[in-house]
C-alpha cells in the first residue's frame, strides 16, 4: 500500500502527510480530475460513471 501511496503522490495525485502516527492522505485537484473520469493516466483505470 505505501508504494501506491508514493506513487500516487509522485505523479500528482495526492499529498501525504505524517500527523503524529497516522499518514494521512490528501486528494489533489488532478487527483479528483482523474477520479472523476476527466483525466487519464495509463495506469489507472478510468472510472465507469452512470450517464
Amino acid at each position: 500500500m505505501a508504494d501506491l501511496l508514493d506513487r500516487l503522490e509522485k505523479d500528482g495525485l495526492v499529498r501525504l502527510e505524517q500527523v503524529d502516527t497516522y499518514r494521512v492522505v490528501r486528494i489533489r485537484r488532478f487527483g479528483g480530475e482523474v477520479a472523476s473520469g476527466f483525466e487519464t493516466l495509463d495506469w489507472i483505470a478510468k472510472p465507469e460513471l452512470p450517464e
